[in-house]
């Protein structure tokens, strides 16, 4: 029980940060379903099994599809870094150690 959670909560992580740092919308899409669904995981794992079936439906499988078809129907295409991503990139992680030394 205890080895599924840890794998189910690194598997969120890695898909919130593929959600912040993919430029591509579309990945960014498929890494937020995946962050969804294992959610849907740990619920589950928690003993709260209605949740996790409302997740699954309700977010992963209706609003998720519906943003995918939207980002792929306006065919969003990458976006080029410039100077002030950088700057920004530098920013956010110097309050991220900030906020993860409190």
């Amino acid at each position: 029980m205890e080895f599924w959670f840890f794998i189910n909560a690194f598997l969120l992580l890695a898909s919130a940060a593929g959600v912040v740092c993919f430029r591509n919308a579309i990945y960014s899409g498929l890494c937020l379903i995946v962050n969804l669904l294992s959610v849907a995981s740990i619920f589950a794992g928690l003993g709260a099994h209605f949740l996790a079936v409302a997740q699954v439906i309700v977010y992963a499988g209706a609003i998720m599809v519906l943003v995918m078809f939207v980002l792929m129907l306006l065919n969003a295409k990458a976006e080029t870094p410039r100077w002030t991503t950088f700057l920004y990139v530098g920013a956010g992680g110097v309050v991220a150690l900030l906020l993860f030394s409190q």
